[in-house]
């Protein structure tokens, strides 16, 4: 049979069986529709996913006290401290961007507007390239404001909006109260949004962490220590080096949990 005589058997065949016809190429055009609309939506949601994680830091490592059983129970616990920020900066120092210890609390800040409560961050200037932050407006805290124990800070877009709801007053310069502890605002954070766990990462206040742990707090234990690797080739290679290097400054024995939490 040739080519043209194929060809006309089968639109004969077509013609004769129009219903068959039509539901098979309606299936046909379903099928294709679905695979493509599924490939979209993976594309779609892995896009989404890389802009949350660089949101988050793509390169960071968190290192936490308090070993981890495998069901992630809580074991061993020994307190970090800024000797070991300081540590692994000076050792891992040309494969990072940066290392930023964090001490965490949970306060009521008050403005002559109203009262808010919100996390309040004691840190360092490396938690700006380690978290890929930006500053909308004024300036981040200097190393010299954080050996002086400064009573200055940063406010989140969220913090913003709740203590000086007027949009033509600019917080830049204005004090703000948390516990008995005066802050000038001297500048305003750029919009993170919400993290993966639904957190405002806007809805807090960065402070120098001396002046964190010794004005408000009343303690200098160090909640997390953040680190920056410069690439994502070199993720695994940091996080093994600090591994290594906090098993040596806590004395761990190897084959032994170690008293810390690194990820």
């Amino acid at each position: 049979m040739s080519f043209l005589s194929a060809i006309r058997v089968a639109l004969a065949a077509l013609l004769i069986n129009k219903g068959r016809s039509a539901l098979t190429s309606l299936g046909i055009v379903i099928g294709i529709s679905a695979v493509i609309a599924m490939v979209s939506a993976g594309a779609g949601a892995e896009h989404k996913l890389d802009g949350y994680l660089d949101n988050f830091g793509k390169t960071m490592i968190l290192l936490r006290p308090g070993g981890r059983t495998q069901q992630g129970a809580l074991a061993d616990f020994t307190p970090l401290t800024r000797d070991d920020a300081a540590a692994i900066r000076k050792q891992l120092g040309p494969l990072l961007s940066g290392v930023a210890e964090c001490q965490f609390t949970q306060r009521v800040a008050t403005s002559r507007n109203g009262h808010w409560p919100t996390a309040i961050v004691g840190t360092t200037p490396e938690i700006i390239p380690v978290r890929h932050w930006k500053i909308e407006r004024g300036r981040f805290f200097t190393d010299d404001e954080i050996r002086h124990q400064a009573p200055v800070c940063l406010i989140g877009l969220t913090v913003q909006r709740k203590l000086f709801p007027d949009p033509k007053e600019d917080p830049i310069g204005r004090t703000i109260r948390v516990g008995h502890v005066q802050l000038r605002i001297i500048g305003i954070l750029g919009e993170k949004g919400r993290a993966l766990t639904g957190a405002d990462q806007d809805d807090q206040i960065f402070v120098p962490i001396t002046t964190v742990s010794r004005k408000i707090v009343g303690d200098e234990k160090i909640t997390m220590i953040l680190i920056g690797a410069k690439t994502e080739a070199d993720v695994d290679k940091v996080k093994d080096k600090v591994e290594a290097l906090m098993r040596q400054r806590h004395r761990i024995k190897p084959g032994t949990n170690p008293d810390f939490d690194i990820s």
